[in-house]
């Protein structure tokens, strides 16, 4: 039998102090992932809304691209948001210590949204809902990138095995609806098909090291 996942906010917060260092060590194309989503914010964006923000590795290129921009970060482990605060308190940030799939991200608000390496935990339906929250609080032309753990378009049989490892851990652990840590990386040709099916008119692989690809989306 499988060990038992851990809670997603308490797997987060045991590992605040040492998470920017692991994160970067551990993800196909570590550094890399973080400094190059800032290239692909268009110039004009003055409030964007990151999700699952964690320590806020990613922002950090962010800042330096555009000082001031305007940023919302949703994530349910406060000691992440600690970090990320102490980090960047010079900046003009909103942090809301919540669940993204709860948060009201409003409608036609932000220039862009983005995500890093935080949707891989979710399931098909989980997914469209977040894709078309995300959608929907974009303003006309905003982007979402999204950068995260994704498998080749061929290998639909690994992520189905993904799938059914969840649902055994579920059903031996008698696991809740509440989110627990365990990875469920959708084929890229998955990821592109729901984000088509939220509403966004283009849809295209950007960039990738292995299997952290990154996807930008344009409503």
């Amino acid at each position: 039998m499988n060990e038992m996942p851990e809670e997603m906010k308490t797997f987060f917060n045991t590992r605040a102090d040492i998470y920017d260092t692991q994160q970067i060590k551990n993800i196909d194309g570590g550094e890399k992932c973080y400094h190059e989503i800032a290239q692909h914010i268009p110039s004009h964006t003055k409030t964007l809304l990151d999700l699952g923000c964690g320590t806020g590795l990613e922002l950090e290129s962010i800042f330096t691209k555009f000082p001031e921009i305007e940023v919302t970060g949703i994530d349910f482990a406060d000691k992440m948001l600690g970090k990320l605060a102490a980090k960047y308190s010079k900046y003009s940030i909103n942090l809301i210590n919540s669940s993204y799939f709860t948060v009201d991200m409003g409608t036609q608000k932000y220039d862009a949204v983005i995500s890093v390496m935080s949707f891989h935990h979710f399931t098909h339906s989980q997914k469209l809902k977040l894709y078309t929250n995300v959608f929907r609080c974009l303003k006309d032309d905003g982007v979402f990138i999204e950068c995260d753990y994704m498998i080749g378009s061929n290998d639909s049989n690994i992520e189905a095995q993904f799938l059914s490892e969840r649902e055994k851990l579920i059903m031996d652990y008698n696991l809740t609806e509440n989110f627990y840590h365990y990875d469920i990386p959708f084929t890229i040709k998955h990821e592109m098909s729901l984000l088509t099916e939220s509403g966004f008119k283009s849809v295209k692989k950007i960039w990738g090291i292995e299997n952290t690809i990154m996807i930008l989306s344009t409503k």
